[in-house]
């Protein structure tokens, strides 16, 4: 049929976006109603829960959308077969269609003027072709027809509540992949879990940030409960790690930061073991690092002390959580016993006199005494002499 033999062209878009798998399936139906209920169980699957893990489909999910319109020659209803085209274009092209996707010649069957038709049956529709609004450009024989502006469904337009996704792609393309060129990609709030992922084979949550700065982190968790909580969960099981930092911008402290921690007093990183539910390793808001006494890897405690025979004090000292150090003398000149405030005798210590003079330190773990360590100082002739004196923990 040549162009100028076509009259006229009116054509509807049916705003569907139709997920298929090879087999043609009705729509499912909403949630059984009492009545309902007592006429048997419901059509279709139930919900899937936060914790189920779908099965994968028998072929790989294709998006369609399903095209309706209305054919007429000379204003009368066109039926027969029909060459057509279909292209998207880009929005902001007004003269040609710079073509994102395309489709066709197909015959199409037209009857008393109407047909139906699915975009992307015979060349899938590539889901970036939505990222700006396309438009439709449908040619008919020869004939173009002029552009249409494809608007989205109501329920396409945003994700359901308990909406799920469902798919079987391979890395590195994804399931779903959120853009934001001038502010935040995903923004979730909610009284329960705004945002639940899992992964049985790979990363559940992949973040890629290009911005400079701590405040332009890949990853922002922040805690606004001023009783206070936590800003974020995290438990891993098995071998991968239940969070992996990696920072390759070669800036300062603060913008080349794998982890940048901020605290209104607190601790800054605090590790807990659950069995027991006890601190095992924190960093405090101050920079004091605590280590429970049973790990390895850090210093435990250290003090400096003046043992000045009748007259001890501490000058300064750490220690871990919830523990003080004390220190006291028998009156012997450069003596000194120590009480960390926990069992010392199976670590490692050592201890030095803070003095220009050669000065020789001693200590022992007196028996029945733990967790005390007693240490003098001496010098060459193995006299007692009044010093300062350092000692760390292992």
């Amino acid at each position: 049929m040549c162009s100028r033999c076509l009259a006229s062209l009116t054509l509807a878009l049916v705003c569907l976006l139709t997920l298929t798998q090879g087999v043609a399936h009705g729509q499912a139906r909403p949630p059984a109603t009492a009545t309902e209920s007592s006429r048997g169980p419901a059509i279709g699957p139930a919900a899937p829960s936060a914790s189920y893990a779908p099965e994968m489909p028998p072929s790989p999910i294709r998006p369609l959308i399903t095209y309706q319109g209305r054919l007429t020659e000379y204003g009368a209803p066109v039926t027969g077969v029909r060459e057509m085209t279909f292209r998207l274009c880009a929005a902001q092209s007004e003269t040609n269609c710079a073509t994102i996707w395309s489709e066709g010649p197909k015959p199409v069957t037209v009857t008393n003027g109407l047909f139906t038709t699915m975009l992307g049956d015979t060349v899938s529709l590539p889901m970036n072709s939505f990222a700006y609004q396309p438009m439709l450009e449908v040619q008919v024989g020869s004939q173009v027809l002029p552009r249409q502006v494809l608007s989205g469904a109501p329920y396409a337009m945003t994700l359901a509540p308990r909406a799920s996704v469902f798919g079987m792609v391979s890395e590195p393309d994804y399931l779903l992949n959120l853009y934001n060129f001038s502010g935040r990609a995903l923004s979730a709030a909610g009284f329960g879990t705004a945002v639940y992922a899992n992964s049985q084979s790979s990363r559940a949550i992949d973040a890629t940030s290009s911005s400079e700065g701590w405040e332009k982190a890949t990853l922002y968790v922040r805690n606004t409960n001023s009783n206070g909580g936590t800003a974020a969960n995290i438990a891993g099981q098995g071998l991968p790690p239940a969070l992996i930092l990696e920072n390759s911008y070669p800036g300062n402290d603060a913008s080349g930061a794998a982890l940048y921690t901020s605290t209104n007093g607190g601790p800054a990183i605090r590790s807990v073991d659950a069995r027991i539910s006890q601190e095992i390793f924190s960093v405090q808001g101050n920079g004091d690092i605590h280590q429970a006494q049973s790990a390895d890897g850090a210093v435990k405690a250290a003090v400096n002390a003046w043992c000045g025979g009748s007259y001890t004090t501490i000058k300064r000292s750490f220690g871990p959580a919830f523990t003080t150090i004390t220190v006291s003398s028998d009156g012997s000149p450069g003596a000194c016993g120590f009480n960390f405030g926990f069992n010392i005798s199976d670590r490692f210590f050592t201890a030095s006199a803070m003095s220009m003079l050669p000065l020789v330190v001693t200590c022992d773990l007196p028996p029945f005494h733990d967790p005390n360590m007693g240490c003098q100082v001496r010098d060459l002739t193995g006299a007692g002499v009044n010093s300062e004196i350092m000692v760390v923990i292992y």
